[in-house]
């Protein structure tokens, strides 16, 4: 067997630096972990920040019932006043549409909004986005027993035909009234509102 002399000098030695070692090792433990959670903070806020940036812009709808338009005409104006012909793309929207809707003066009609199925007969399409209605399953809303493309002349989308803000495709000649939206930046501390 092979033994080494030891002092008690060396014992000590030894001790002192596995101890020196034992709290380098703590500290740099100590340090790896802090800095992943700070990682891990750093990587929440920023995904956070990617959420409040696309919370942070919302939409308003605009209602125009000054003029009755066909479906193309309805869109063409929208642009010209740098909106676009509305989208509804989930239970929020539709819930935001009928508040608008309810506030108006006359608070009953028929508008349309931007969907059409132009393109290809039972795919609609939001025009102002080039997005497929219900995209990935999303949200759709149409009355029931609807679209139905009555006679294969109906191709763009409307609201207010049966009462509330269902949908309903019909002929996008028809003469009608129509629904545009903007995009309102919301203030980091949410008290200004933009209105019309």
């Amino acid at each position: 067997m092979w033994f080494s002399p030891v002092s008690a000098f060396d014992s000590v030695q030894v001790t002192f630096d596995a101890t020196r070692d034992l709290r380098f090792y703590s500290l740099r433990c100590f340090l790896v972990r802090i800095s992943g959670v700070f990682l891990f903070f750093v990587l929440v806020n920023l995904i956070w920040c990617l959420f409040e940036v696309h919370a942070a812009t919302k939409k308003r709808y605009i209602v125009h019932n000054q003029s009755y338009v066909t479906f193309y005409d309805a869109w063409r104006r929208c642009q010209g006043f740098g909106q676009r012909l509305a989208t509804v793309t989930s239970k929020e929207d539709s819930e935001l549409l009928e508040s608008t809707i309810k506030q108006l003066l006359i608070p009953f009609g028929v508008w349309w909004i931007g969907g059409t199925d132009e393109g290809k007969e039972g795919y609609f399409t939001w025009i102002s986005t080039n997005e497929p209605v219900g995209k990935n399953g999303g949200y759709t809303n149409f009355y029931p027993l609807q679209p139905s493309d009555f006679l294969g002349l109906e191709n763009c989308l409307e609201v207010g035909r049966f009462g509330g803000v269902q949908w309903n495709d019909a002929n996008c000649f028809l003469l009608q009234r129509f629904i545009c939206e903007a995009d309102v930046d919301v203030d980091d501390d949410c008290d200004e509102e933009d209105s019309e």
